[in-house]
């Protein structure tokens, strides 16, 4: 009588292990399915990128982390960090790479090539900068090709026109 029941009793807990495994399975697979759905609609609203910036005691290139905006598109990504590179480094210990009256006047973003034209007040006031226009301009590049390695070509203007390349004029 007496192992009657144990065996009975085993072939219930036997037969509502399966059951109950199941469940839990199920469980866990519903609250993956679940945070992946949330984290999909809702994306996180930052990014990190590293932009690189001149020390101030020494021209060595060094790399600073920020959590910049995220912003959907591809150009509009790259817009994001090139005004966050013209506002320049947030350390005090590294320099900016262009004066802070730079501006963006346009970007175009196709086919992995990007267009960038700014205005003639970057490549006017860079006596009070650590590194000069040329050099400044190879690590502006730099940043852009550490944070968007699908970038191919950068072709840089000033005023719409080619630094150096004769005829130059700014005016």
């Amino acid at each position: 009588m007496i192992s009657s029941l144990i065996t009975k009793s085993k072939k219930n807990i036997l037969g509502t292990f399966p059951f109950l495994r199941n469940k839990v399975v199920s469980l866990i697979l519903a609250l993956f399915v679940f945070s992946l759905l949330s984290w999909l609609i809702c994306l996180p609203r930052y990014q990190r990128m590293v932009f690189l910036f001149p020390g101030v005691v020494n021209s060595a290139v060094q790399g600073e982390t920020r959590l910049v905006p995220r912003v959907y598109g591809r150009e509009n990504r790259i817009r994001t960090a090139v005004d966050e590179i013209l506002l320049g480094p947030i350390s005090v210990e590294r320099s900016p790479l262009f004066p802070p009256e730079s501006r963006l006047r346009s970007l175009l973003y196709r086919h992995g090539k990007v267009y960038i034209d700014f205005d003639a007040s970057i490549f006017l006031d860079n006596e009070n900068l650590v590194l000069n226009f040329e050099k400044a301009l190879d690590v502006f590049r730099e940043s852009l090709l550490l944070n968007f390695p699908y970038i191919k070509l950068i072709q840089i203007t000033v005023n719409g026109q080619i630094p150096f390349e004769f005829p130059f004029i700014i005016e």
